[in-house]
């Protein structure tokens, strides 16, 4: 194990390749369609090429650009009260459920405020996949499908450790949630799962709420890049390289 931090000269499609492929991806560097400090975001470019750009059209309800936040760089950032962003109806993940995906961020929890929804992606069977924190003393990550058999994994780690910028990345081979074939990683570093059960069902596509007005996420983000398909260990390693070495967040790998 070591720590790493250097610049890598990539971008997340340069891992594109048969059964793996960028389907949205959004960057606080690039997409949204303001540039001012504390301007509020209407509109946040997909990068991906697939036109997934994630909107609000109630201006009491956008998030704000807020520059230099991230290693000089601009992040979005939702207040934990009413912002939120939708992305889209399509489906992400086509067919049925669970499908393989990856899931990398670079994000900032700012509270301890209750249950809260990052993302919210649309899948072909009038489900969802859910990436929320869901324990109001630490801030515990969960990701799962939700659907009649619910099925996820939620992860544990303090609060201290989330109110600072942090590299996570999510993989599934698209099977029923066990250690093994779930993997989850804060700035580089392995962590440790248990199988849990998720509550309700929905089909949508939303940054920062569960699109019901509720369950409001409290942080920054400064970069999303969803994935069909499950990326290698040596592919992950790339994506946490990158995000880390662009918002300067020091990695274990």
């Amino acid at each position: 194990m070591g720590i790493i931090q250097d610049f890598i000269d990539f971008t997340p499609p340069q891992l594109e390749r048969t059964g793996v492929a960028v389907e949205f991806w959004v960057r606080g560097d690039d997409g949204p369609d303001v540039t001012g400090d504390g301007e509020s975001v209407a509109t946040w470019s997909d990068r991906s090429g697939n036109a997934r750009d994630a909107t609000q059209s109630t201006a009491a309800k956008r998030p704000t650009l807020q520059t230099n936040e991230a290693n000089g760089l601009p992040i979005v950032r939702f207040d934990g009260v009413d912002d939120d962003m939708g992305y889209g109806s399509a489906e992400i993940i086509p067919g049925l459920y669970p499908q393989p995906l990856t899931i990398g961020v670079l994000i900032r929890v700012a509270g301890a405020s209750g249950r809260q929804h990052l993302l919210r992606i649309a899948t072909g069977q009038a489900i969802e996949m859910v990436l929320q924190f869901t324990d109001v003393a630490n801030q515990s990550p969960l990701l799962g499908w939700r659907a009649g058999d619910r099925r996820g994994m939620s992860g544990n780690f303090g609060l201290s450790t989330w109110d600072t910028n942090s590299v996570v990345v999510f993989t599934s081979d698209g099977v029923d949630p066990a250690s093994t074939n779930w993997i989850y990683t804060l700035d580089g570093a392995s962590q440790t799962w248990a199988r849990v059960d998720i509550g309700g069902a929905g089909n949508t596509n939303f940054i920062g709420s569960n699109s019901a007005d509720a369950d409001f996420f409290n942080g920054d983000v400064a970069e999303i890049v969803i994935y069909t398909g499950e990326l290698t260990a040596s592919e992950r390693q790339r994506l946490e390289r990158y995000l880390g070495s662009k918002y300067g967040v020091v990695l274990t790998q």
